[in-house]
């Protein structure tokens, strides 16, 4: 989500955080991430997220922000804290705070927010000594049981101290009791769902189960999940919402993600054995929901940490099913997602104990390891008698109307390959049903050679995408110009851009916005990233060529504008007749002859 579109927290006003950046040199902050060498008016390194050997990660300190030509991660020194820290909006602020000895807002001492803050590092505190005292307890001959049940699943001691698991008491009253002989009010411990309290009386919340600790991204106790033994019920218990703790905004063994590096995909598993599991036998990047359904926030979540998703579900009809609304929720999120089928219904952590790590490697990354579409028909064919005739043709139409979403043509191709070997009709006729044929993929663009800052003749080079219209070119580089106050004052308006956010950017430099500013103001994602594709692109021109680049990139905005016109004029010709014809023959042929000669004395001047 663009930061214009976040709410901003009490007291961070937007002249406070203006302030934060100014003291702060994102050079600085970068390069204690990511070694850096100065390159022109720029400093390279390899990216940090994403696994490359050649360097397309770069920072322009002229404008204070980062952009990577390979991955297009890209921003200012607040985006660059939250991604590689793993850190929300906030959080990346007080960090940043601190670094630049600046004070926070006065607002944010308020008694309310003081108060708050108090009540939420006494809960964190009571959290640490309750995972203390749980795990404490499984080595005695009270958590024998549970010990045992660790054991069982596959687990060593090495593996119950990394996960810091326990066992809570059967008697309903020795954590409380522990609690309170060590100060702390049954209030607090209600508060922090340690307690539960019913007609007067108080006990613990956790009674006769195998503890498992749930930590935030920072490795704070934020709650606990609890495993009952044997046939008690509910199986799975975890804590309430607190003041630390919402179910819906985290996930089990988030801590073990922030401490990975280029994480290629995030695994998500439905239950804490899943997960620690996995993660006990060499499985990077997994986390686990918390006792309800995959919720948007924990999809947000994901996001940060890896380009895709890998859902591991027991492999029943439920974990299937719920497999499936996963999908949903990734694809709103427009985040690409696969899914592990595990054979003989099993669950992960009964997979892994019989496969291993190399199992898991193996069937993650085999073709059994169904993209979002594939799996969707597996579960939508499951409904269906294929070898009947009318439930193949229903299963072919219903087959079609999930396809019409598939936004890749290779994609849809492959796809309408697999649906006619299964329905017995030819590949022509499913891809009318769908409703749009195959087209051929759009041939991949060349890549990037950022480390290549300026053109011999003085032209840029690094800026542009391949494949990018000459307008789109032009305006970005005439627009990173402008950013880098190398182009003349005054030389475009925002009438000289066609594209709304080129109009945006134009405007916001006119009126003294920074590159950070006018990020923070973007419509949308969409805005955002064409802001970072022109304040990532290169202001690098010799001083010489500065006056002919400059004039090039508005002659060929000029020329993008008049080419729409034409389009327009020839447009309303063909439905006119007579005078207004005539008329039209005449603007048109002028427009024409404006066009060709823009065109001359553009003719050797590639972008």
């Amino acid at each position: 989500m663009a930061f214009g579109a976040m709410a901003r927290p009490g007291g961070f006003t937007p002249e406070w955080i203006a302030r934060l950046r100014s003291r702060l040199d994102i050079v600085d902050v970068v390069s204690q991430t990511v070694p850096l060498k100065k390159n022109g008016g720029r400093y390279w390194g390899l990216c940090p997220f994403h696994s490359e050997k050649t360097p397309s990660f770069s920072v322009r300190p002229d404008l204070q922000v980062y952009y990577c030509f390979g991955c297009k991660a890209g921003g200012d020194v607040i985006s660059f804290v939250m991604e590689t820290g793993r850190l929300d909006f906030v959080e990346a602020l007080r960090e940043l705070a601190e670094r630049a000895n600046m004070p926070l807002p006065d607002t944010m001492d308020t008694s309310a927010l003081s108060r708050e803050r108090s009540e939420r590092e006494r809960v964190l505190s009571l959290n640490r000594r309750a995972a203390r005292w749980f795990h404490d307890r499984l080595w005695t001959a009270e958590g024998k049981p549970y010990l045992e049940y660790l054991y069982r699943r596959g687990l060593d001691d090495a593996g119950i101290r990394r996960f810091g698991l326990g066992a809570s008491g059967a008697d309903g009253q020795s954590l409380l009791k522990a609690l309170k002989d060590g100060g702390t009010p049954e209030e607090l411990a209600v508060k922090a769902c340690l307690a539960g309290s019913r007609d007067g009386r108080t006990f613990d919340f956790f009674r006769g189960r195998a503890m498992f600790p749930i930590l935030d991204a920072k490795g704070g106790v934020v709650a606990f999940g609890g495993r009952a033994m044997g046939d008690a019920q509910p199986k799975y218990l975890n804590s309430s919402d607190t003041p630390v703790f919402n179910k819906r905004r985290h996930l089990y063994g988030i801590h073990e993600l922030r401490k990975a590096r280029n994480l290629k995909r995030v695994v998500l598993v439905e239950g804490y054995m899943d997960a620690v599991s996995l993660l006990n036998a060499g499985v990077t990047g997994v986390v686990a929901t918390l006792g309800t359904s995959l919720t948007p926030e924990q999809v947000t979540l994901v996001k940060r940490y890896a380009p895709e998703a890998l859902i591991a579900y027991d492999g029943d009809e439920a974990g299937q099913n719920a497999a499936l609304k996963a999908l949903d929720l990734f694809q709103a999120a427009d985040m690409p997602a696969r899914v592990v089928t595990f054979p003989e219904g099993m669950d992960p952590d009964d997979f892994i104990r019989r496969e291993g790590l190399a199992g898991f490697e193996t069937i993650a990354d085999s073709p059994e390891t169904r993209s979002a579409y594939q799996f969707r028909l597996s579960r939508l064919a499951a409904r269906f008698d294929l070898a009947k005739p009318d439930e193949r043709m229903r299963y072919a139409i219903e087959a079609a109307k999930v396809l019409k979403a598939v936004r890749e043509p290779v994609e849809l191709d492959s796809l309408l390959d697999r649906l006619a070997v299964d329905t017995g009709y030819s590949k022509e006729t499913l891809s009318r049903q769908v409703g749009a044929a195959p087209t051929p993929r759009a041939k991949a663009p060349p890549p990037l050679s950022p480390a290549v800052d300026v053109h011999p003749k003085g032209t840029a080079s690094g800026w542009e995408a391949a494949g990018t219209g000459e307008a789109d070119k032009a305006a970005r580089a005439l627009l990173s110009l402008m950013a880098a106050g190398r182009a003349p004052a005054g030389a475009a308006d925002s009438g000289d851009f066609m594209n709304p956010t080129h109009q945006a950017v134009c405007r916001g430099l006119a009126d003294g916005l920074t590159a950070a500013d006018l990020m923070d103001g973007a419509a949308d994602d969409g805005a955002r990233a064409e802001m970072l594709a022109i304040f990532g692109g290169t202001s690098d021109i010799a001083e010489d060529s500065l006056p002919r680049v400059v004039n090039d990139c508005i002659e060929r905005l000029r020329l993008a504008k008049l080419s729409a016109a034409i389009a327009e004029t020839t447009t309303a010709m063909a439905a006119a007749t007579g005078p207004a014809r005539a008329e039209g023959a005449r603007a048109l042929a002028e427009l024409l002859a404006r066009q060709q000669k823009l065109k001359s004395g553009l003719a050797g001047h590639p972008l």
